[in-house]
C-alpha cells in the first residue's frame, strides 16, 4: 500500500514519486506532483532551499489490517444494500462499489 510522507531532503532517493507539487516562496511549481525524483532534482530541491517533500512511500499492509478493514467497507455495503434486492445488477453493482473502494485505501 502507498502513502503519502513529508520527508526532509535528506531522506529523499533517486527513484522516489512526488506526492504534491513542490513550489518555491513565491509560488512557483518546481516538481510537479507524479515526477520522479533523481540525484539531480534533489540537489536543485537543495539549492533552493526546499525544507522538504511530500513523496509516496510504499509501506507493507498487515492482513489483519487489512481484512478488517473488507469487513468494515462490506458492512456499510451490505447496509446501504439491505432494500435493494438480490438481483444479478444488483450484485454487480455491490461488487463494483466494493472493488472501487478497497482499491481508495492502498
Amino acid at each position: 500500500m502507498k502513502t503519502i510522507q513529508q520527508r526532509p531532503l535528506a531522506d529523499l532517493e533517486s527513484g522516489m514519486r512526488v506526492a504534491a507539487a513542490v513550489t518555491d516562496a513565491s509560488g512557483r511549481v518546481l516538481l510537479p506532483a507524479g515526477a520522479e525524483l533523481t540525484a539531480a532534482m534533489i540537489a536543485s530541491l537543495e539549492r533552493r532551499e526546499i525544507a522538504d517533500v511530500a513523496v509516496e512511500v510504499e509501506v507493507a499492509e498487515d492482513p489483519a489490517v487489512v481484512a478488517a478493514y473488507r469487513s468494515k467497507i462490506q458492512a456499510q455495503l451490505d447496509k446501504l444494500f439491505r432494500r435493494a434486492g438480490a438481483g444479478a445488477e444488483t450484485r454487480a453493482l455491490y461488487d463494483a462499489i466494493l472493488t472501487y473502494r478497497l482499491e481508495q485505501c492502498t
